[in-house]
């Protein structure tokens, strides 16, 4: 599944962080049996950033697990977790399988998992009422990936916590006129297989929802769209070249003029009122009869 470098989850790590929708992640803090151990696995997990934005804020004694089938990535979660720990005054200390912090409101222990979520899902197993939570996912699994997880939970009475789930919008400010065309694209591109079989690309928060909700779940959802000025020039690069590529590998593509709208729009980059947004959503949801 991981086709995504440590450079680019460095550069939307802080976007991601201003763009959630806090909200539910209090409500889920509200959630938490008080003076008992959170059990939390992360599905997808990449470098680890869902973790550090959750670990502080959800507070207490947590274990989790990292689950995502590059390496790579999950070797980078460690040393970007000690350096983020380090900032916060939070101990830092290296497992058999993973690391433990120490902060000020938390207490965390993490085993780093590699498993293919594809292929292996059944192989992973986590206990009664945990966390199930993955960031900038769902948009990239399958209908019957995800109807597998929400079972999953539903058997296990798991709490889900799904963030920054791609909804389909991306608009540039001001417009261009090939930015219709190059969005139908990209949202075409989202449904290709990204390793799980079809994938629900912008269909993800609709569908996630009502899958949540047939095996007995309440669910909340909230926006989290990012919204890229001035300061964001490296992820807003990252996305045009990101768009172009991804425009360009369809069938019918016009490469011709993809190339000179990703001119047009890489010149706009410097102009200070150029704005990007895009669109996400954040989804929390829990066992109706609890």
């Amino acid at each position: 599944m991981s086709s995504f470098t440590p450079k680019w989850l460095a550069a939307r790590e802080p976007v991601d962080a201003r763009s959630r929708a806090a909200s539910l992640v209090d409500s889920l803090r509200e959630r938490l049996v008080p003076h008992e151990a959170l059990a939390a696995v992360d599905l997808g997990a990449g470098t680890g950033a869902n973790f550090r934005y959750l670990a502080p804020r959800l507070g207490g004694l947590q274990h989790w697990q990292l689950v995502d089938d590059d390496p790579r990535l999950l070797a980078a979660a460690g040393n970007l977790t000690r350096a983020w720990a380090e900032s916060l005054g939070a101990a830092y200390s290296e497992t058999e399988n993973g690391f433990a912090l120490a902060g000020k409101s938390f207490e965390s222990r993490v085993r780093l998992v590699t498993m293919n979520l594809a292929a292996d899902l059944a192989e992973l197993a986590w206990p009664e009422s945990a966390l199930v939570t993955g960031s900038a996912l769902l948009d990239l699994v399958s209908e019957s990936w995800l109807r597998r997880v929400a079972a999953r939970c539903r058997d296990s009475t798991a709490t889900v916590l799904f963030a920054l789930t791609y909804d389909g919008r991306m608009h540039i400010q001001p417009a261009d006129a090939g930015d219709a065309q190059v969005r139908m694209l990209v949202n075409r591109h989202q449904r290709t297989d990204k390793g799980f079989g079809p994938a629900l690309g912008p269909t993800a928060p609709d569908t996630a929802a009502k899958t949540l909700a047939e095996c007995g779940y309440q669910v909340v959802r909230e926006p989290s769209d990012w919204r890229l000025g001035s300061d964001d020039q490296e992820l807003r690069a990252m996305l045009l070249d990101g768009w172009s590529r991804a425009a360009a590998t369809l069938e019918g593509a016009d490469h011709g003029a993809l190339e000179l709208w990703h001119n047009r729009r890489s010149r706009a980059l410097d102009n200070p009122g150029t704005e990007f947004l895009v669109g996400h959503e954040d989804l929390l949801a829990w066992p109706a009869a609890l």
